[in-house]
């Protein structure tokens, strides 16, 4: 049986207190073109449609709540339990907006997103995918 192997995916996260991170994941598949990676955390595709007269200061303003909620139920923030936002997109069609988070397991986002969708947040509605592998497309 050949070594797994390792490889830095193209995705990085920047946290104010935390600096540059990086992501890696196992290569379950190879061709020319391609690297076809299993994440070693998980990964979450949240996409976000905002309810008739909310704005984006309303989601930016909806992560305090969260931070303050999460605080009261579990001792700490969405950080402190280790799940972050890498990055966000707004979008125009059916979603007004996307966002890529990573956590360590399902359950710790399972509870993020528990709060986010409860009374504080009610910046509209999200549906969330979970992500299982990811394309690393070899530098040219």
């Amino acid at each position: 049986m050949s070594k797994e192997e390792i490889v830095t995916l193209p995705i990085k996260h920047i946290s104010k207190t935390e600096g540059e991170r990086s992501f890696d994941g196992t290569v379950i598949k190879e061709t020319s073109d391609y690297k076809l990676v299993k994440p070693r955390r998980v990964f979450f595709v949240q996409m976000v449609k905002f309810a008739p007269g909310k704005s984006f200061k309303d989601y930016t303003d909806c992560y305090d709540a969260v931070d303050i909620e999460l605080k009261k139920k579990y001792g700490k923030t969405r950080c402190e339990m280790d799940c972050h936002e890498i990055i966000t997109f707004a979008t125009l069609g059916r979603h007004d907006m996307v966002a890529l988070w990573d956590a360590p397991d399902l359950e710790t986002f399972q509870r993020v997103v528990t709060v986010i969708a409860s009374a504080p947040c009610t910046y509209g509605s999200t549906e969330t995918q979970t992500a299982i592998t990811c394309l690393a497309h070899p530098p040219k």
